[in-house]
C-alpha cells in the first residue's frame, strides 16, 4: 500500500468546518436580504397608515368619518395635483386612494363615473389604472 501525505489527504473536521462556514455563511446573507424587504414592508405599510390619518384628520378637511365618506372633502381631493397630494401627506412612494363597497367592487369617486382612485397613475387596481375609469 502507498501512504498518502498528510497534506493530500481531507479530514473528517476539516469537511465538517468547511461545511459549517458555507451553512453561516449563506444563513447571514438570508437573513440580511430579508431584513431590507422587511424594512421597505413597514415603511410602505406606515405610509399607508399616514395616508389613512390624514383623510380622517378633522384638522384637514376630513375626508373618512366612521366609514362615510365626506363627498365635498374627496372631490376637492381628487383636483389637487399629484405631486401636491404626495407632499401634503408626507408620502414618498407611489399610492392611490381607491373606495370599494362590501362585495370589494370598485366605485367611483366622481359623479361621470370616470374615476376610481386619486393618486399615482403608474398604480393600478383589479387591472384599473388609478385616475382613470375601468
Amino acid at each position: 500500500m502507498q501512504s498518502m501525505k498528510s497534506g493530500q489527504a481531507w479530514s473528517i473536521d476539516a469537511i465538517v468546518g468547511v461545511s459549517l462556514f458555507i451553512i453561516i455563511v449563506i444563513a447571514v446573507l438570508a437573513f440580511s436580504l430579508s431584513q431590507g424587504k422587511g424594512s421597505k414592508t413597514n415603511e410602505l405599510q406606515m405610509e399607508g397608515e399616514r395616508i389613512f390619518s390624514t383623510l380622517s384628520d378633522k384638522g384637514s378637511g376630513q375626508i373618512v368619518d366612521e366609514r362615510k365618506v365626506n363627498p365635498e372633502a374627496l372631490l376637492d381631493l381628487s383636483q389637487m395635483s399629484y405631486q401636491d397630494l404626495k407632499n401634503k401627506m408626507g408620502i414618498k412612494n407611489d399610492f392611490c386612494i381607491y373606495f370599494t363597497d362590501e362585495r370589494g367592487d370598485l366605485q367611483y369617486i366622481d359623479d361621470e363615473g370616470k374615476i376610481v382612485g386619486i393618486g399615482s397613475p403608474k398604480v393600478t387596481i383589479n387591472g384599473v389604472r388609478c385616475n382613470s375609469s375601468s
